[in-house]
């Protein structure tokens, strides 16, 4: 039915009125995996979602379909990959990905990371917290979730579900004195808090 629909030129970037889906979202929500290879046919940029999907519900059977589709972006592949590889229980969907090219992101040194963690505040009194748990780094500004950072480099991080987000490092002469925070076009400088130890 969905076949026949999308063939007489039903639109499937469509959303509803109440919940803003589309029909995507609805399929890959039921596990309607037919409906959702056929949607990805009319709306190939909507690959990412579908293997970010499969991942989250390890569902073995969407990531195939996005990787068959093609086209996935780099960094899309490395945050499936690193959510795959948490699951030791189910390793096939990491092992999917690697197959099909991802790249795991460098490993960087706990000490190096260690040196990250603190508070830096930029000049309108904005201040961000940087922390460390089980080897990963984390962000949060005041107010908002944190977002787990995973590195580019050893001073360059990009938020694992915001691929817009990035977060450099500023460091001199052996010690980081500031964090810029870039979000799209916009960038921020995050000057480190520097912490008065008590007599």
């Amino acid at each position: 039915l969905v076949e026949q629909l999308l063939e007489r030129g039903a639109d499937p970037n469509i959303r509803d009125t109440f919940y803003g889906a589309t029909a995507m979202t609805w399929a890959l929500d039921n596990g309607h995996t037919e409906v959702v290879k056929e949607l990805l046919e009319k709306q190939p940029a909507s690959v990412g979602d579908v293997l970010m999907s499969g991942v989250m519900r390890e569902r073995a059977e969407l990531v195939k379909i996005a990787l068959a589709k093609g086209d996935v972006k780099k960094d899309t592949l490395t945050t499936a990959f690193v959510v795959a590889a948490r699951n030791k229980e189910k390793p096939e969907i990491a092992e999917l990905l690697k197959n099909a090219g991802a790249v795991p992101p460098p490993q960087i040194n706990e000490a190096t990371l260690q040196s990250y963690t603190g508070k830096y505040k930029n000049d309108a009194g904005l201040e961000v917290t940087v922390s460390l748990a089980d080897g990963n780094l984390s962000a949060v500004a005041a107010g908002q979730r944190p977002q787990q950072l995973i590195p580019v480099d050893d001073t360059t991080f990009r938020a694992l579900f915001a691929p817009n987000v990035s977060v450099r490092f500023n460091v001199e002469s052996g010690k980081v004195t500031a964090l810029t925070l870039t979000q799209g076009p916009n960038t921020t400088q995050f000057p480190r808090v520097v912490e008065t130890k008590q007599p």
